[in-house]
């Protein structure tokens, strides 16, 4: 089975473009953490086709945190009489998790916004 799973934030974003057969598709890179904390990142090259590339296109930015389901497949073309081969991720589906807004938000020492309820009185609730 050609599954793969990524969760990362987009480290860069192509614009969208058209296929010769007027299909959308977008490139975009994801900067995944490595198990180990003080590891480097990688960073994954994918492209998006139709709906889910639009969505990237106009509802993701460079810093947004998404999880990507996608499978490898390796491609090749020509340049100059030579084959050159490509390793690529093409999305099944995307996820957008956060974007660079609230991943720029103050958080606690557990890893939550402190989220303020205008007009709510918690008196008498029974965890206070």
């Amino acid at each position: 089975m050609n599954i793969c799973i990524f969760t990362g934030n987009i480290s860069r974003l192509n614009k969208l473009q058209d296929t010769s057969k007027d299909m959308k598709y977008i490139k975009f890179t994801i900067a995944v953490d490595r198990k180990n904390k003080g590891e480097k990142s990688d960073f994954i090259g994918m492209t998006a086709f139709g709906h889910t590339a639009e969505f990237l296109a106009n509802w993701c930015s460079v810093g947004t945190k998404v999880c990507v389901h996608s499978h490898y497949q390796q491609g090749s073309y020509q340049k100059d009489g030579k084959t050159v081969y490509t390793n690529d991720f093409i999305v099944d589906s995307l996820e957008k998790l956060s974007s660079k807004k609230e991943t720029a938000e103050a958080k606690d020492d557990y890893g939550f916004v402190d989220v303020q309820a205008d007009g709510l009185d918690d008196e008498g609730l029974p965890f206070n």
